[in-house]
């Protein structure tokens, strides 16, 4: 017996067959009664008397088990203590179903629960306190939260050194707790250790590390892939470029949507570009608070754009409005070329779904492309009328594509199709159009 706490009747269909699985996964009978509690949104003091009440009712009706389905962004971090106290101290066992992401709070609320289990895709962790403003809480307010998830965990019989990792973002791990969790290979302690046992190096650290870490590598001739953006500078990503050509090293930069199936069909259908349109939405990641959407998400579909057009930038128009942080966090740049070619670009991190699309428009065709579906639909001009046909698509992953192609170019010692000068392109008009946002300015 299924008890339905606050929650619509549609999505419990949906949730009927997961609370099933899990019935059966930590062996409760469909007979017994679990309760399924949401916990969705933004979450407030108005949410602890709710949760209270839910778990009193559950355990005045003998229930078996009770499911808190997790999908938030988390929100006061009193409110979440206040959520933690009352499932620590339930009679009835309690499970956490993150559906979607527990962010923040919500990674203290599922770390709370007996039990942790996570849909396909799903994220917990980035739990550093941060203020109304998005900047980084005081080390007082940090501290007392890192040892919040720590007592969290361990009362759950969890590894408390991870619980405070998903706070602090400085926190350093023994190697002998890294150790558990690779079933594989060796860990080191210094970079120079790591070099002599390795010939590529995919190098995945903050930003402002890459040039230092990236001219370690170099020197000591090691092919690198680094994620994007390539630098926290133009100097700064140059001085890669050049080091990775006085070394004969490939360098290449970690801009995974040049290898999305889908962006071939343009390169075989589309030859002279003359409007390009770009959405690139997301709800907010609760990282990189310290660079905006520009940097962040804009310099995806900068860099797309570039390798599309092959022209000189002749004009720039941007806007960009911050929300939850004090960089922008929605953006949209309109881009003029010497070609004669316009692209309009929008990038934001605030939204409530996901959107990864591209159109493409010639004199008498146009291709409409979705990234994330890997799906698109090509139009073009047939007398008086407009024709259109779903384009052909070879699905895969565009991560594994990137590392493949990566180890090939390592391999033949060929330049990549995102080299480290491709990557300081998007970078240099990265920072512009950023630049030109901070000032309100437009740039001809």
């Amino acid at each position: 017996i299924i008890r339905q706490v606050a929650s619509s009747m549609v999505k419990f269909k949906y949730m009927k067959r997961i609370i099933i699985y899990f019935c059966i996964a930590i062996g409760i009978s469909l007979a017994d009664t679990v309760y399924h509690i949401p916990i969705e949104g933004t979450i407030d003091l108005g949410l602890p008397p709710f949760i209270e009440r839910s778990i009193a009712e559950a355990e005045e009706n003998n229930a078996k088990a009770i499911i808190f389905e997790v999908n938030t962004f988390g929100g006061r971090v009193d409110a979440a203590t206040q959520i933690k106290d009352v499932i620590l101290d339930s009679k009835v066992p309690t499970v956490a179903f993150i559906n979607k992401r527990a962010i923040s709070a919500g990674a203290l609320i599922s770390l709370s629960c007996e039990k942790v289990f996570m849909a396909g895709g799903a994220t917990i962790g980035a739990t550093t306190a941060v203020d109304m403003q998005g900047n980084k809480a005081s080390e007082k307010v940090i501290s007392y939260m890192r040892e919040e998830m720590a007592a969290t965990a361990e009362k759950r019989g969890r590894d408390k050194y991870i619980a405070r990792g998903m706070v602090d973002e400085e926190l350093e791990f023994p190697n002998k707790i890294v150790k558990e969790f690779i079933n594989d290979g060796e860990v080191v302690d210094t970079i120079e250790e790591f070099i002599s046992l390795v010939d590529v190096v995919s190098v995945a650290t903050p930003t402002n590390t890459h040039r230092s870490i990236g001219e370690i590598l170099l020197n000591n001739k090691k092919h690198v892939l680094i994620e994007k953006p390539i630098a926290d500078t133009t100097d700064d990503a140059q001085a890669l470029v050049n080091l990775a050509a006085e070394k004969g090293c490939v360098l290449q930069v970690g801009h995974i949507e040049r290898f999305n199936p889908v962006l071939g069909q343009i390169e075989e259908r589309l030859k002279d570009p003359r409007f390009i349109e770009v959405h690139r939405l997301s709800p907010f990641p609760n990282r990189s608070m310290d660079i905006g959407v520009v940097l962040d998400l804009m310099i995806h579909d900068l860099e797309i754009v570039l390798h599309l057009v092959k022209s000189s930038v002749k004009s720039i128009d941007a806007v960009g409005v911050p929300v939850l942080t004090q960089r922008e966090d929605i953006a949209n740049a309109r881009i003029r070329f010497e070609s004669g070619c316009v692209a309009n670009i929008t990038a934001s991190r605030i939204s409530p779904e996901k959107m990864r699309k591209l159109r493409v428009f010639e004199g008498d065709s146009y291709l409409s492309l979705d990234y994330q579906a890997q799906e698109g639909q090509f139009y073009w001009k047939e007398g008086m009328e407009i024709k259109a046909e779903p384009v052909q698509v070879e699905k895969d992953e565009p991560l594994k594509l990137e590392l493949e192609a990566f180890v090939e170019c390592s391999e033949a010692g060929r330049r990549p199709a995102v080299s480290g000068y491709e990557a300081t392109a998007a970078l240099d008009l990265a920072i512009e159009i950023t630049e030109l946002i901070d000032s309100g300015n437009r740039k001809d």
